[in-house]
């Protein structure tokens, strides 16, 4: 069977794979690392989900 894909050039990740072996690796088989390095909350507070949206700059 033949390799369709050829071989990666980068790697995506979530930030659960963000460890210096990880990017090690990476570099080894010299492929580009984009991993996140944190995360941002999915759920704002509810006081701050209620405020109205700010309005739109005059001039767009």
């Amino acid at each position: 069977m033949q390799d369709n894909f050829g071989k990666p050039e980068t790697l995506l990740a979530d930030n659960g794979y963000f460890s210096n072996n990880n990017i090690q690796a990476c570099v080894k088989q010299k492929i580009t690392p984009l991993i996140a390095v944190g995360r941002e909350a999915h759920h704002l507070p509810l006081e701050q989900r209620l405020m109205p949206d700010e309005p739109e700059p005059a001039n767009g």
